[in-house]
């Protein structure tokens, strides 16, 4: 093949302090003269699928693997951007955890896992996390907040891998532990401190408060029903926490502070 053309090329180099760097040089168009086939030529520097160098491709890889920086920091760091960063920790991500498209089952046998949904786009969709909480890994993610999260993840891993799981860690969502339950009665489903006391305060506090508070309108007690009005966190206080603040107000401290913009 011979040359036919030369064009301009430009990629993305590591940065050299506070300073993007890129390079600089032709790239020739080669032609057959017997066929008329072209062919672009190959730069063995040049990350594939992005306008940057491999250097500068391992080095965004490197800052994605310590897990201390978002996506914007990466970018601002290395010149890139948000969408580059997100595609390079994306494929980073898939060469980790997944084989010819498959995710790869836990290496790792786990005791006790933690399943919980958080919300996505402002909360109209939510999707549901399952981790190891003696590592910290997240070992399944999926849409949704059902049964059938469950079910997938236990088909995922096998029921010989689900055998040595001793206990999930749940917020009191009766589709997982029904789910689990179904599927592996030998786990023991436990709740966290933090959602038993928020349903104890949602269900039972605040519903007798209400309570309480029309029994004394019905028989004419308007100002003891008065009081009860915005006692909401008064009453889920802890004795200790009252106490504090009532110590601080006697000494004259500010149980709070009002903003300083204006």
């Amino acid at each position: 093949m011979h040359i036919n053309n030369t064009s301009p090329c430009s990629l993305w180099h590591l940065n050299f302090g506070h300073t993007y760097t890129s390079l600089e040089f032709g790239k020739n168009k080669l032609l057959c003269p017997t066929c008329g086939i072209t062919k672009v030529q190959q730069v063995s520097f040049q990350a594939q699928g992005h306008r940057i160098t491999q250097a500068l491709l391992q080095y965004t890889r490197d800052l994605l693997a310590i897990g201390t920086y978002n996506f914007k920091q990466v970018a601002e760091i290395t010149g890139l951007g948000k969408n580059t960063v997100k595609a390079i920790d994306l494929k980073r991500l898939e060469e980790m955890y997944t084989l010819d498209g498959k995710l790869i089952k836990p290496q790792r046998q786990a005791k006790c896992l933690s399943i919980d949904e958080f919300k996505l786009h402002r909360g109209h969709h939510y999707a549901t996390h399952i981790i190891d909480i003696e590592t910290g890994h997240i070992l399944w993610i999926a849409h949704g907040k059902r049964k059938q999260v469950v079910y997938d993840f236990i088909e995922h891993v096998g029921l010989e891998w689900m055998d040595g799981v001793e206990a999930v860690a749940s917020d009191m969502n009766s589709d997982f532990q029904e789910a689990f339950e179904e599927k592996c009665p030998h786990i023991q489903p436990v709740f966290d401190h933090f959602h038993i006391i928020k349903n104890f305060n949602d269900k039972v506090v605040a519903e007798v408060r209400k309570d309480e508070q029309r029994r004394l309108q019905a028989v004419g007690e308007y100002k003891a029903a008065e009081s009860l009005k915005r006692t909401r966190y008064i009453l889920m206080s802890s004795r200790e926490t009252l106490q504090r603040k009532d110590r601080e107000a006697a000494e004259g401290k500010p149980l709070s502070k009002g903003g300083t913009l204006l």
